[in-house]
């Protein structure tokens, strides 16, 4: 799989993915519903990819994404928090994180163009 650019699994019952599965060509990765609770590192699975859809699983935590991200879907997840470290996705043009369990939002890069926070529980914004 070492040419591949666009990879959709979604709809399928996955609940892990490898962290030796190596795709430094992926620009597209679709993982959305499948019944994922984590991801490995993608800043080193997956070094070139641009977009990220991973909607309706059952991420707790906020995934290490490769600098080269620009659009990340994270909607229906039970993530909790972004980590600060987001704001050196210096690419980040969208980001939709809906229906979450999010209390406050962090600084977002000035590449930032869209922000989706709905059905959260946000009190506070950076």
């Amino acid at each position: 799989f070492e040419n591949l650019t666009k990879l959709s699994l979604n709809l399928n019952n996955i609940s892990q993915i490898s962290s030796r599965i190596y795709l430094p060509k992926l620009t597209f990765l679709d993982i959305g519903r499948n019944k994922l609770t984590s991801l490995p590192d993608l800043s080193k699975m997956t070094p070139n990819l641009v977009i990220l859809e991973c909607a309706n699983n059952f991420l707790e935590n906020f995934p290490i994404l490769p600098t080269s991200i620009h659009e990340l879907n994270l909607s229906y997840n039970q993530i909790k928090e972004i980590p600060p470290t987001i704001s050196e996705l210096q690419k980040l043009s969208i980001i939709e994180i809906n229906y979450n369990l999010l209390s406050d939002l962090p600084s977002f890069p000035e590449s930032i163009r869209i922000v989706s926070a709905i059905g959260n529980k946000i009190s506070s914004s950076s």
